[in-house]
């Protein structure tokens, strides 16, 4: 109780040179801070905080990069009940296989599993694909780089690539050798385009990664 009393009834000194709410600074602005009153009516600050992001602690960019492809291959969802239901399923396949643990819901999931969840899904659409990983499928075709691997796949096809220096998924797709185009679940605007000079500052790797052929 003694502690109790001490936390509520903190000395004006301390918060002396915190203005109420009602006061502004000097030069007309408002405060932009928050006031919080304690039991016995003394006022302090809080500074301002940024809200959490959804997606900011999960790991679920590399789900939402294989929901793009899909939704790329099917006809138009303007309601994404397709897409939550898929989202479900991919996430009902994840449990199965035992993956669905809280480190990996925090700190991604791997390619191979996202790799067997996504194949399931193709079933289930009845798409003909052929899930390959990226750095299996690069070896195959000769490329030298990650930008000349996304050029050679077809218009309906595409890449999920991993940003190491973000440790984060995208789908990458439209390449022309110089350009991609990139669907990123956590940027703002969703689509993008990345040149081939920023190869580096993205942190693209050429050993991680899927990619969505036709079969």
């Amino acid at each position: 109780r003694q502690q109790l009393r001490l936390r509520t009834r903190r000395s004006t000194r301390l918060f002396g040179a915190i203005p109420p709410r009602s006061l502004t600074r000097p030069a007309g602005q408002p405060l932009s801070v928050r006031e919080i009153c304690g039991d016995d009516g003394v006022k302090f600050a809080r500074a301002k905080f940024a809200p959490a992001q959804q997606g900011l602690f999960d790991g679920f960019c590399g789900i939402y990069a294989g929901l793009n492809f899909f939704d790329r291959r099917l006809p138009p969802d303007p309601e994404r009940k397709r897409a939550k239901d898929m989202f479900r399923r991919i996430l009902a396949d994840l449990q199965s296989q035992r993956k669905l643990t809280a480190d990996r819901i925090c700190d991604g999931f791997l390619e191979g599993q996202l790799q067997k969840a996504f194949n399931r899904e193709a079933e289930f659409q009845n798409l003909a694909l052929e899930i390959l990983r990226f750095d299996v499928f690069r070896k195959r075709t000769g490329a030298a780089t990650i930008f000349d691997t996304v050029a050679l796949l077809k218009e309906d096809e595409a890449a999920i690539l991993s940003t190491d220096r973000e440790d984060h998924w995208v789908l990458a797709f439209a390449c022309d050798g110089q350009t991609m185009r990139i669907d990123d679940s956590f940027a703002q605007p969703r689509t993008l385009t990345w040149h081939r000079r920023d190869t580096i500052s993205h942190g693209l790797s050429k050993k991680h990664g899927l990619v969505f052929l036709n079969a």
